[in-house]
């Protein structure tokens, strides 16, 4: 990949994924299915972003947060 957009760490329990995209929209569309592994012990999980487009951090943080929360009442 040549350029990194944005870099999604994402930490549970049982292991941490980085990932590395060229695009908002890959990246939490990975992050996301990343995050459905862990359905209903979301709250254990950690979210770093890394991303040049503060505002699409911003969105992807929100995104996931949402995801979280509706996957913890699952």
């Amino acid at each position: 990949m040549e350029h990194v957009f944005c870099r999604i760490m994402i930490s549970a329990p049982e292991c941490t994924v980085k990932i590395e995209s060229d695009t908002e929209r890959k990246a939490a569309e990975a992050a996301e299915a990343i995050l459905r592994l862990s359905k209903g012990r979301t709250q254990e999980v950690t979210i770093e972003i890394e991303c040049l487009d503060g505002p699409a951090g911003n969105r992807i943080l929100k995104y996931l947060s949402d995801l979280a929360d509706e996957l913890e009442g699952v």
